[in-house]
């Protein structure tokens, strides 16, 4: 894929195509940043959807899940590069993805399964999965997602995933993990231990309250996950657009943040 948007074959816009300038960049500098590919860890998340996930609905129910190849860059990215922290432990690099999509490319369906895949893939203790909206309704559609795929699949069901009314639980060997929802008209947003926070729609949040709220529940984990995913919005002004902002300015290099994705 990003040799593919390099070489111009495929045809995409400047941010793409910044994104992928950036990823080459790491590649060349890596060595004196610290950083490295694990390969087996980028390929692991993205084996995850094809052998685990099937398709819910559609023409397609019951077929496996294949990611496109921006999505598997994507995820490739977030899951491969890693560096040591301070400790000398192996951790990723980024903590932080903002990814705004078109509407009707998968984002639902990828979101839901890579909280899955942390909830039980990612060598956390006791992992939490929380996707946050501006209202529980609107979190609980990425969350129903997930929900079905556990119904549909087998395979996730003989690992350890189960359902219930409000929440995906992983439980195997000795491992547990949770997958919830959660939104600003939640009755509580206290007790929370992310480690992987979905920020679904981000345009529609009048406020950062949800993100806040889940980045300052994250310190206690070595490398969390905050993961800001939407389509589209029309406000210029909103947390989102100002957001949205500063990553351009990382892409384009006026600002440094390693970081980010």
């Amino acid at each position: 894929y990003a040799a593919a948007v390099q070489s111009g074959e495929l045809v995409t816009g400047e941010y793409i195509k910044l994104a992928v300038e950036r990823f080459y960049d790491w590649v060349k500098k890596s060595k004196a940043k610290g950083y490295f590919l694990d390969h087996a860890n980028g390929m692991h998340v993205i084996l995850f959807f094809e052998k685990f996930l099937v398709h819910t609905k559609g023409d397609k129910a019951n077929e496996s899940i294949m990611l496109s190849p921006y999505q598997q860059f994507t995820l490739y990215n977030l899951f491969a590069w890693k560096k040591k922290n301070r400790k000398g432990d192996l951790v990723r690099v980024f903590k932080t993805v903002y990814e705004k999509v078109a509407r009707k490319n998968g984002k639902t369906a990828v979101c839901s399964g890579l909280g899955l895949y942390c909830q039980a893939f990612d060598d956390e203790e006791g992992a939490e999965i929380y996707v946050g909206a501006t209202k529980e309704a609107q979190a609980k559609i990425l969350w129903d997602q997930a929900y079905s795929f556990v119904f549909k699949s087998i395979r996730l069901r003989k690992v350890g995933y189960s359902n219930t009314q409000r929440e995906i639980r992983f439980r195997n060997r000795g491992k547990e993990g949770v997958f919830r929802f959660l939104g600003g008209d939640s009755k509580t947003l206290d007790g929370l231990n992310p480690s992987l926070a979905i920020i679904d729609e981000y345009h529609a949040h009048k406020d950062d309250a949800v993100r806040e709220v889940l980045e300052s529940a994250m310190g206690a984990r070595s490398q969390p996950i905050m993961y800001i995913i939407t389509t589209a919005g029309f406000n210029s002004v909103s947390k989102c657009k100002l957001y949205e902002d500063v990553c351009k300015e990382i892409l384009k290099g006026i600002k440094e943040d390693d970081s980010t994705l």
